[in-house]
């Protein structure tokens, strides 16, 4: 298991995320979608991890008990984006 960004957002702090990936084009895409917003997030790039939780396809985005496949993820992670947006600048100094 690796760890992806490091530093924690204001937002989302209490939320478990968990980036499945491959390593493939849609993961890099997502992995980059949380870096650039932020977001921290665990990433596991066990294939039998993903054999193991029964996924077909990757990227997978876990949050708290959720699984979210590459579309819905997008948006989510988008969503996330535009609603701390403001919440986030209030924390800049």
């Amino acid at each position: 298991m690796a760890i992806g960004y490091e530093k924690k957002s204001k937002f989302c702090d209490d939320n478990d995320v968990v980036l499945y990936s491959t390593g493939c084009p849609k993961c890099k895409v997502l992995e980059a979608k949380l870096k650039n917003h932020k977001i921290f997030y665990r990433l596991i790039t066990d294939k039998n991890e993903m054999i193991k939780n029964g996924f077909k396809n990757v990227p997978v985005l876990k949050v708290n008990d959720k699984f979210f496949d590459f579309y819905n993820a997008s948006n989510l992670v988008n969503s996330w984006a535009n609603n701390c947006e403001d919440k986030n600048d209030a924390y800049k100094s």
